[in-house]
């Protein structure tokens, strides 16, 4: 945790500092050297993915051990938030997203951004993993007991060797590597870290080159319905 945080601030500065000569503020760049500094551009934003991702996964280490102040967040409002901030990457690739919540509002007290990064991991993973022209869809369903979230998508896809590993810390599907280099494998980690703390369960279903469907219980004493 220590060394993840203090390896933030250098990478995000020399990630500034390449997109400012990208960006052709200090004047044009021939294209060799283009080349090269936006492949180290691109490396420098994977390497701050994958010091976020372990930030988070710790940061959830500590919640379940030594409990964080709560505060109460809408359901609704974190998914609207999250398919908002994807928009721009949604739109490049032409992917529909869409969301199907119930007429009542859903409150969960929380710690402060689970929602946000539970829904930012499993978006973003459908975009991502989903190729142009496709649809990613999003549904909440009250239950009996229960609050049922449901993700799902008409993306690459998990093979069945693959599925039962999907939670592990830094496994990625063999797929998924072939159709994008770059990537941490701790998305759905982080995700099930979260799900755990508030006493839910997930499910991960899919087949290959017929999408994925992820589906998330959690217990009505955990979500309040106003």
């Amino acid at each position: 945790m220590i060394v993840a945080h203090e390896m933030r601030a250098p990478v995000t500065a020399i990630q500034g500092i390449l997109r400012t000569v990208l960006d052709g503020y200090l004047g044009e760049l021939p294209p060799k050297q283009r080349e090269l500094l936006g492949r180290a551009e691109v490396r420098t934003h994977s390497f701050l993915a994958l010091i976020n991702d372990l930030l988070d996964l710790g940061a959830g280490e500590i919640e379940e051990a030594g409990g964080e102040l709560l505060t109460m967040t809408s359901i609704g409002e974190a998914l609207r938030k999250v398919i908002g901030l994807s928009e721009v990457t949604s739109r490049e690739k032409n992917i529909s997203v869409e969301l199907e919540l119930p007429e009542t509002s859903l409150v969960i007290r929380e710690v402060e951004g689970d929602m946000e990064k539970l829904f930012t991991n499993l978006i973003g993973n459908a975009i991502k993993y989903t190729l142009p022209g496709g649809k990613v869809w999003v549904r909440i369903e009250i239950e009996d007991k229960s609050v049922k979230i449901v993700l799902s998508d008409t993306g690459i896809g998990i093979s069945s060797d693959d599925l039962p590993h999907v939670f592990e810390e830094f496994y990625r599907a063999k797929n998924a590597k072939s159709l994008v280099i770059d990537g941490t494998g701790l998305g759905l980690t982080i995700v099930k870290q979260i799900v755990d703390r508030y006493n839910g369960r997930i499910y991960v279903d899919s087949k290959t080159n017929e999408g994925t469907t992820v589906t998330i219980i959690l217990p009505k004493d955990k979500v309040k319905i106003r």
